[in-house]
């Protein structure tokens, strides 16, 4: 209590995000990714900086969402993917992705999903996307810590940067798979 009495009045003095705010502290992390250097609001496609928070967790194709996010940062541009993760403890250090289809009325009470939310990643299996997409400089925020424990252990958020020419072994190239969209079962 004392510590966090402590901190308000830190932040207060220092400046900075509103306690509970994990997506300024994200920013935050962002800004020094960059090394300092603040990303600017708009620009035309490719992005410099792609900003997906509370989205991936929503679609069941998230593999190939990280592959279409990835797609729409320039060359040396930076992603930044925050989601839900899975909510069993024995699931969090896996590689995997938790399915909750259909949810339960004790897992909706227990974890806090609705029907739109079947399928939620670990943050390895996150992180294993983004690699897998070819993006490199992967880096797990901290931005959840910053906030709370529970926070931490219930989400994930990642930056990323895109290379400047692909590697030759993604599993989904970037700019490919053109005739398959997403959602599309044939």
């Amino acid at each position: 209590m004392i510590l966090r009495v402590i901190r308000g009045v830190r932040r207060r003095l220092l400046g900075g995000p509103p306690p509970g705010d994990y997506r300024a502290y994200l920013f935050e992390e962002l800004v020094a990714y960059l090394d300092g250097r603040r990303p600017k609001r708009v620009r035309l496609e490719p992005y410099d900086v792609v900003w997906c928070t509370g989205v991936l967790y929503h679609n069941p194709e998230q593999l190939r969402m990280v592959r279409r996010l990835a797609d729409l940062v320039r060359p040396d541009g930076v992603l930044v993917l925050e989601s839900a993760t899975t909510r069993r403890p024995r699931l969090r250090a896996a590689n995997c992705v938790e399915v909750l289809y259909p949810p339960s009325e004790k897992v909706k009470r227990k974890y806090h999903v609705s029907m739109n939310i079947t399928h939620l990643p670990s943050a390895r299996a996150i992180e294993s996307w983004l690699a897998m997409v070819g993006l490199e400089r992967i880096v797990r925020a901290t931005c959840h810590r910053r906030v709370s424990r529970d926070l931490a252990l219930a989400r994930a958020a990642y930056l990323a940067t895109r290379p400047l020419a692909p590697g030759a072994a993604l599993y989904y190239a970037l700019a490919g798979d053109e005739g398959y969209d997403i959602g599309k079962s044939l």
